[in-house]
């Protein structure tokens, strides 16, 4: 009865068209619209009408999901090691700020 069970949800998978390609070209679709700048509306008594406040808003919290939902995926989050040799803390700090930019 399990092997009947995970053979139909393989089933349904590979007709959804889920792959790991797919996994992350829709975490990327959901990052780009959570990031997406929307304004926020207020109700313009006078007009009897939603105007733009002039104060824009994104979706942080969805944002920040999907990036880590996208590191995990890619394997990003992995402990990283790094080799000191004696050279102390400021070596370390060096080598952790390698490749970064800001």
């Amino acid at each position: 009865m399990r092997a009947y069970r995970a053979a139909l949800i393989r089933e349904s998978v590979e007709d959804q068209d889920v792959s790991r390609d797919s996994t992350v070209l829709k975490l990327l679709e959901i990052y780009r619209r959570c990031m997406a700048a929307q304004p926020v509306m207020e109700w313009d008594g006078e007009e009897k009408c939603w105007t733009e406040s002039g104060v824009w808003r994104f979706d942080a919290a969805g944002a920040l999901k999907a990036l880590g939902q996208l590191t995990r995926l890619m394997g990003y989050d992995a402990p990283q090691q790094h080799e000191i040799n004696g050279a102390g803390i400021e070596e370390l700090l060096r080598q952790l700020g390698e490749g970064r930019t800001y």
